[in-house]
């Protein structure tokens, strides 16, 4: 019988050990949307949809590794325009 490996939390932890077991594993999340504490949720209000930041995000880290892996990754960027 085969094992397979499962990974509970589709967050920055678990798309690493899923890149350290060759994406040979299983991810599965409880929430909606992936990213974990590094994720982003809308709120739709009367003059248009905003984007929040679910917590602080990693991706503005200078580490070597960090950035191999948030580099790969389509960002969302929001370019404020305050008024």
């Amino acid at each position: 019988m085969q094992m397979a490996n499962l990974i509970l939390g589709a967050g920055m932890a678990g798309f690493g050990a899923s890149c350290a077991l060759d994406n040979s594993a299983r991810i599965f999340e409880g929430s909606s949307v992936h990213g974990g504490l590094c994720g982003t949720f809308k709120v739709s209000a009367d003059r248009g949809d905003f984007l929040f930041d679910t917590a602080v995000h990693l991706s503005f880290a200078d580490q070597p590794l960090v950035r191999r892996i948030f580099d790969k990754i389509p960002q969302y960027r929001h370019n404020p325009q305050p008024w």
